[in-house]
């Protein structure tokens, strides 16, 4: 394992360099949106409601400081300026970097609407990354105040 320090000498959590390599790029997400409405037909109809924001965020003391760490360590306040601020508010969810194509997003309350409704916004593949509502609140204002 060796650590390093970011492009300005930030401090990065532990996620492998090529991490988001091949990931989907923007000539992708009209597919990926297809299949997440289609995912999202199909969980509604087995089990009535979309379960990623019961299954996914950091719940424990631990997993909230490890969130808030990488999303803190990791923000690009030029990349974050890519989702307007309103949509940022109305979304809990803040874009931390760009990598190629995608961007992965800091969010609170992963579902599989909120997901397709940011790639639509941004037009660019998503990775989320699960963060609590305080954290949400401190990026939005960092980035837009």
């Amino acid at each position: 394992m060796l650590l390093e320090g970011g492009p300005r000498g930030r401090a990065h959590s532990f996620v492998a360099g090529d991490a988001f390599r091949g990931s989907p790029n923007k000539d992708d997400v009209p597919r990926l949106l297809e299949e997440l409405d289609e995912l999202e037909q199909k969980l509604i109809a087995q089990i009535g409601s979309d379960p990623l924001p019961l299954a996914i965020g950091p719940g424990t003391p631990l997993e909230r400081a490890a969130s808030r760490d990488f999303a803190f360590s990791n923000l690009v306040v030029e990349d974050a300026r890519d989702l307007p601020e309103s949509d940022a508010r109305l979304a809990r969810a803040v874009v931390l970097f760009a990598n190629g194509e995608s961007v992965c997003v800091a969010v609170a309350g992963v579902g599989v609407r909120k997901l397709a409704t940011l790639m639509r916004i941004l037009g660019r593949p998503v990775h989320p990354h699960p963060v609590d509502d305080s954290t949400v609140e401190e990026l939005i204002d960092r980035i837009y105040e």
